[in-house]
């Protein structure tokens, strides 16, 4: 009996393991994914998380397409005209029409960011618009308002000084969903690649500031011990973690009814292999918002910090604010 028991145990274990490898991480396998409703595809690394956001007081919404692979992040972003919001936030009392001053506004947007991103003209599958390039991203703008009403935007975020095969990705766009597999709602978290567990490195916990008397990063990370260590015997380089998109928790119903504000304060496992780790509640709320901020914090994207050039793992806090508005 005792014997029948540990074996299904041991059953039950070896069962769990490959699911919760499967929920955090994918391989990379370069491979067409559509969007029938937008009539666009291309190629990503894995399946990519979707994401979907309204202007405040514009008639437009952003559909987000996000992935991440091998130190490099991905994005599809297509905008476009919408008259039938969810909700109209108050203090807008008339929506903004969309069109060309729109685009014109964003990218105004883009040409204003601190890292004065280079600019030039790009033609992509017979789109015009304009390629900005900074030393951690490369994005493409494309006007497609003349024949759909929209723009769509390329997305490749890097370390600095890297150089990844943006081609690959931006020459795949294709204004047809003949082929690939359809995205639908995507990942439900993002997808970190796979990782060899025999090569693990200790998590730096970055929750709490590091005591004075600590060197290098201020991580946390003591006097470095088991971390890569530099060849030239030097000070460790050190390069922080690259947050692509950090989404927002989304307001349940049952909350705003009911009035519920406040935060809800996380502290989350950025792992090296590019997924989320785990998450622990500091803070929570009722009425589903703790489950809605834990939901967002999986779905991060982010290039991991390095540490002599090989990704760590490290644990961060991060809060979620919800306020009625």
């Amino acid at each position: 009996m005792h014997r029948l028991l540990l074996i299904s145990l041991l059953c039950l274990i070896t069962a769990t393991v490959p699911a919760q490898k499967v929920l955090n991480s994918a391989p990379v396998v370069w491979q067409r994914y559509k969007v029938s409703n937008a009539n666009i595809s291309l190629l990503f690394p894995k399946l990519p998380i979707k994401l979907v956001g309204y202007s405040r007081c514009l008639d437009f919404k952003t559909v987000n397409y996000h992935a991440y692979a091998e130190g490099v992040a991905y994005e599809l972003s297509v905008t476009s005209e919408e008259t039938s919001r969810p909700y109209v936030p108050a203090g807008c009392p008339k929506l903004s029409k969309f069109g060309r001053e729109t685009l014109a506004s964003r990218l105004g947007e883009i040409r204003g960011r601190e890292d004065q991103p280079l600019t030039e003209q790009a033609n992509v599958n017979s789109l015009q618009g304009y390629k900005f390039t900074s030393k951690t991203s490369t994005r493409w703008i494309l006007s497609d308002l003349s024949s759909n009403k929209r723009w769509i935007e390329l997305a490749v975020t890097h370390y600095p000084d890297e150089e990844p095969n943006a081609a690959r990705f931006t020459d795949s766009l294709l204004l047809s969903a003949e082929n690939g597999q359809e995205i639908g709602d995507g990942s439900e978290f993002t997808l970190g690649d796979f990782s060899d567990s025999r090569t693990a490195r200790p998590v730096l916990d970055e929750s709490h500031p590091a005591p004075a008397h600590h060197k290098g990063s201020g991580s946390g990370a003591g006097d470095g011990t088991d971390l890569p260590t530099n060849p030239k015997g030097s000070t460790h380089v050190v390069m922080s973690p690259v947050f692509v998109v950090r989404p927002k928790a989304r307001y349940t119903d049952d909350a705003r009814s009911d009035n519920v504000q406040g935060v809800v304060r996380l502290k989350i496992t950025f792992l090296a292999n590019g997924a989320i780790g785990a998450v622990t509640p500091v803070t929570k709320l009722d009425h589903g918002l703790t489950e809605q901020a834990i939901l967002a914090a999986r779905r991060t994207v982010f290039l991991p910090k390095r540490v002599n050039g090989v990704p760590v793992s490290i644990v961060q806090m991060a809060e979620y604010s919800f306020a009625i508005y």
